[in-house]
């Protein structure tokens, strides 16, 4: 696919190139500075399980065995602050081992693999606001649009949504809003090509 380390026809979104002509994921800027107390004393996150950064380069993390998703706003500290995200009730949202994250720019959100509790939530990312439920709480379900442990989520520029749904061995496909694809997975079933 290299040819002449201009990597001909290959979209380079979120990569870099290395001295060696290898791509790689764009590098972080590190912090020069001492961290200021009240983020010293944060417990450091436990493997992080997804990532999303948004055109302003604010980047978004999950950090399942804490329960909780972290943004770091460059311009602002440079370093990870917990975030709040609010029930359309106000009520803050308890997460369980979020995982996957996804900023979609067709609906400006925040969509968030609750994979505990076997949904997909979405948020404005200005509001940190719930718009929607996807799937549901509780024990998980084969039913197309439901979950059984979801892990990770990626989208396409026409807007749709694929969802690995660990549980039930099988990858499904949503609409922008929120519209299952039952299709999507019966194809890939039909080729054989994944097992797990």
């Amino acid at each position: 696919l290299n040819a002449d380390n201009v990597w001909p026809g290959f979209q380079w979104e979120g990569l870099e190139l290395r001295e060696d002509g290898a791509l790689q994921l764009f590098s972080l800027p590190m912090l020069e500075d001492i961290l200021p107390e009240r983020i010293a004393s944060l417990p450091a996150p436990d493997g992080p399980a997804g990532v999303a950064v948004d055109d302003f380069g604010t980047i978004y993390f999950s950090d399942p065995n804490a329960h909780r998703v972290l943004r770091i706003i460059p311009i602002a500290t440079g370093a990870p602050i917990s975030i709040t995200l609010i029930g359309q009730d106000e009520q803050p949202i308890q997460l369980n081992r979020p995982r996957g994250l996804l900023l979609s720019q067709r609906q400006r959100s925040l969509i968030v693999v609750d994979s505990g509790a076997h949904r997909l939530l979405v948020f404005d990312p200005s509001s940190l606001q719930l718009l929607e439920t996807w799937g549901r709480t509780g024990a998980g379900s084969p039913d197309p649009g439901l979950f059984n442990t979801p892990s990770a989520i990626s989208g396409d520029g026409d807007g749709d949504v694929y969802v690995v749904d660990e549980g039930n061995r099988r990858v499904q496909k949503f609409r922008a809003d929120g519209r299952v694809i039952p299709e999507f997975w019966e194809t890939m079933q039909g080729e054989g090509l994944l097992s797990r």
